[in-house]
């Protein structure tokens, strides 16, 4: 197929479209998808894995490879219609003058695009449930479909997946008073989940991941609320300063989450009560408790509800991503899918997970997390070390213990075995440097 053009307003129907001189331009016009909203940060600026054929999203480099030439055909921008074939007609300069060479025909990647705003609300308290569900609905997600999952825990604290339950939690108050200690997917910290609060997921194909946008749908809903939010912090959304909203992802096979909270009116009593946050994550705040870090939004907006946050982030959703809407009826879940994925997250193993206890203990906070890094040694070397984080970048800090059991304890030499595996360079400069 030949795509269509895209017309600069003043150009004719049909007429070509010049791109100008230098790759500057022609990037501009096109307006190919930035690889930082098609891939978790660390991949994006990797070479690892496929990371590299990743960034090449739309094929931006055969574009600069013609400078001076006139496009046939045409092509919409990142969020329109998906790529198909366009000629290119490229002018060659000689001492003497220039000349036009044959318009060529050039195969521009497929892109995909939300079609479809799928938006399932459940009336699920489980954590456990919840979480499986929201793994099921990932696997479940199609081409062209993007859905919004709302859902709410019933007194639970939920970890990231590299934290250590024991730092991050009182799970004896918490167990003794009749709640939840869960563990999810994807990376960051420790949060309290009640009636008050609402969380939110967005599961979309990893093409079509978009962070600016689907936080805009946040966003978006709140102003309709009559509240301004802010991004602050790592993965937060904030008011004067004081944040309501934690954000946290994961990509798998191709496919990929952006959930968080949104706190409505959570009792700050037992959030309070339940949390441990480590001293080096509130210090650099210049704050001491992590009730005096966040705030409800009915203090913004006192007679606001959770129906109406729902309201409003399914009407906002549709219309930010500019495609259809729907309501998601029934559960879309086959049940014994759902109750075998429910019974791992609610398993000890995974909840509790790594309860070894080592020699050594370093810890330390990062411009990309708090870490808590134990670790034996023998002659030198590392025997055997278990990392704790709530650093967001879940599948390389899962990987790091196990690439540093045998590694001499030298700053280089760590560092060199972290970059092998695909961790992050500033991760694995700081990481070396706590180890040294």
């Amino acid at each position: 197929m030949h795509a269509r053009v895209r017309h600069r307003r003043g150009t004719a129907q049909g007429e070509d479209l010049r791109l100008g001189h230098g790759r500057r331009q022609a990037h501009a016009r096109f307006r190919h998808p930035s690889a930082h909203h098609v891939l978790p940060a660390h991949r994006a600026r990797g070479t690892h894995g496929g990371a590299h054929r990743d960034r090449e999203q739309g094929r931006t480099r055969y574009l600069r490879r013609y400078h001076g030439c006139h496009l046939s055909g045409s092509a919409r921008d990142g969020r329109g219609a998906p790529w198909g074939t366009v000629r290119l007609r490229h002018r060659t300069s000689r001492r003497g003058g220039c000349r036009t060479q044959p318009a060529r025909a050039l195969r521009l990647r497929r892109r995909a695009v939300i079609v479809r705003c799928s938006t399932y609300e459940t009336g699920q308290v489980d954590p456990h449930v919840n979480l499986a569900r929201e793994e099921c609905l990932l696997d479940a997600v199609e081409p062209g479909q993007a859905i919004l999952y709302l859902w709410q825990n019933e007194r639970t604290v939920v970890i990231g997946r590299n934290q250590n339950a024991l730092d991050e939690c009182d799970v004896v108050a918490l167990e003794a008073e009749g709640g939840t200690l869960a563990r999810r997917l994807s990376g960051g910290g420790a949060v309290y989940h009640d009636l008050g609060n609402l969380n939110f997921t967005f599961l979309v194909p990893t093409a079509d991941w978009n962070l600016d946008l689907q936080t805009k749908v946040l966003t978006r809903a709140l102003a309709a609320l009559g509240i301004h939010a802010e991004k602050g912090g790592r993965n937060d959304l904030s008011i004067g300063g004081r944040k309501f909203s934690g954000h946290a992802y994961y990509h798998r096979s191709g496919k990929s989450y952006h959930h968080g909270t949104l706190m409505v009116h959570v009792d700050p009593e037992r959030l309070s009560r339940y949390l441990t946050v480590s001293p080096l994550k509130l210090g650099p705040k210049g704050v001491s408790s992590v009730r005096s870090r966040v705030m409800n939004l009915v203090d913004a907006a006192p007679n606001l509800t959770i129906g109406d946050l729902k309201a409003a982030l399914a009407e906002a959703f549709p219309t930010v991503l500019g495609a259809r809407g729907e309501v998601l009826d029934g559960d879309p879940i086959a049940e014994e899918v759902l109750a075998r994925t429910a019974e791992r997250y609610r398993s000890r193993a995974w909840v509790l997970r790594d309860t070894r206890v080592f020699d050594i203990t370093r810890q330390a906070r990062f411009s990309w997390g708090t870490v808590r890094l134990d670790y034996s040694t023998g002659q030198g070397v590392i025997c055997d070390a278990a990392l704790y984080s709530d650093g967001l970048e879940a599948d390389a800090i899962e990987a790091i213990p196990a690439a540093l059991a045998g590694c001499t304890l030298d700053r280089v030499l760590v560092q060199e075995r972290l970059g092998t595996i695909g961790v992050p360079e500033e991760m694995a400069r700081d990481l070396a440097a706590l180890l040294a």
